[in-house]
Formats: C-alpha cells, structure tokens, sequence
C-alpha cells in the first residue's frame, strides 16, 4: 500500500512502491464511506468497539472500494485516511497492540486482542512487572467489564461517577496526557 512520492509506473507492490494516483473525487468517496462507517476519534478503550452488522458492512465495502485496484491511492492520501479515520481500528477482523512504559519501580505491559469472529475472548491485560521482570500484579478485563466501565462513566450526574472522575484525575490528570474531551463525552470532568 505504500507509494513512493515522485515514483512513476507500476512496480511490484513488494517493492514498497506503485504507481501515484490522485483522484479527489475518489479519495473523497472512499473518506466519506470511512467517515459513516467509523467512529470518531482515536481508540477511545483498551478494545475497538464491535460494531453492527450493517455498519460492518459499510466498513467492508469502504475497504473494497478503497483497495479496487489496491494502486487506487496514493501514499500520502493512504496516510491522511489512516489519521484521520482510524480504519486500522474500526471494523477491523482481528486487533492486538502491546505497549510497555517503564517506571520507577519496573515496567508495565499492557496488551489488546480482539477478534470480530470471536467475541467472548476480547481482553485486556496489565501486567505490572518489578525491576527484575518478576510479576507483581495482572488486571485482565474482559469486553463486558471495559463496556460497562465505560458506560458507567457517561452518565450524567451519578455521585458514584464524579468520585470515579476524580480518581481517575489523580492517577493522570487530563492535562498531562493532553486530552481535549473525555469518551463519556464534553465536559465531563468529575467535577
């Protein structure tokens, strides 16, 4: 999928390179196929939402029609709808990420699976690890309890919920991580 700036001619897609196309109205298209089908925003929980069939299927079709022929785009436009609309998250077959973050006291692994064909093993794992890489405590959070935490968190005007924002502002305030709104939507601060 990968396209060469200044490249002319099809090569091999082994290459990392093809032929540059430009087609706005295509690019267009295929946006605004993604736009209807995607949620807005970056992943927004620890698994990517599942999604009904219908809007599966407009995802689907978004893809065929973005990759009929796979040459349809070019590079750059590749990573504009790649930023954009996030569709390496949203209605995806399978979805797994790992990240590490070192601290003080040794290194914290988190990790995703998710997979469209079956639903009962989403999962979430924190793994909390001591200098010498010994485990000294593992979460795992299932796709019911991620849904339920989340939904937990949108509603309005819960006592229950505010203490739970105001915890969760003192592990990491807001501001450090650089967030604008929150996923349980604007305004919502725990105060």
């Amino acid at each position: 999928m990968c396209a060469s700036s200044g490249s002319r001619g099809i090569r091999p897609l082994d290459s990392g390179r093809m032929r540059t196309v430009l087609l706005p109205s295509s690019v267009a298209i295929f946006c605004a196929g993604l736009a209807m089908a995607a949620a807005c925003g970056p992943l927004s929980a620890p698994l990517p939402r599942r999604l009904a069939p219908n809007r599966q299927r407009e995802v689907d079709d978004a893809w065929d029609r973005a990759l009929s022929p796979v040459t349809k785009y070019d590079r750059a436009t590749w990573l504009d709808v790649l930023i954009v609309r996030q569709p390496y998250e949203v209605g995806v077959d399978k979805f797994e990420f790992k990240s590490e973050k070192r601290f003080s006291g040794g290194v914290v692994e988190m990790e995703s699976r998710f997979d469209r064909n079956k639903p009962d093993e989403d999962v979430f794992v924190v793994t909390v690890k001591d200098g010498k890489g010994t485990v000294v405590r593992r979460e795992r959070y299932t796709r019911q309890e991620i849904e339920r935490a989340r939904e937990d968190l949108s509603h309005d005007n819960a006592t229950s919920r505010k203490e739970r924002w105001k915890r969760i502002d003192e592990v990491f305030p807001k501001e450090l991580l650089g967030e604008k709104e929150t996923d349980a939507g604007p305004g919502v601060d725990g105060g």
